[in-house]
């Protein structure tokens, strides 16, 4: 569970650099600062807990190619893929 919340955090924090850099830009140093350090926080707890975090992607990647039917890999069925 950690993991996910450290992943799912991660991939939303971007929004909040993006939006950090744009205040910065517009002269809104300390709030544009105070902003991307969500990001780099999130990015902390993930390099923290690489492995859990890796293993947590791993399942999420396994399911969405089920949700998604699978993939040439897995349905070869003589159309030439390898």
């Amino acid at each position: 569970m950690k993991a996910k919340i450290i992943l799912y955090g991660w991939g939303i924090s971007w929004l909040f650099l993006f939006a950090g850099i744009g205040t910065m830009e517009n002269g809104g140093e300390l709030a544009g600062a105070l902003l991307s350090t969500v990001w780099f926080g999130f990015s902390l707890a993930l390099i923290k807990n690489e492995e859990a975090c890796g293993n947590e992607l791993e399942r999420f990647e396994e399911w969405m190619v089920r949700l998604l039917g699978g993939s040439h890999k897995d349905n070869n069925q003589g159309l030439g893929f390898n």
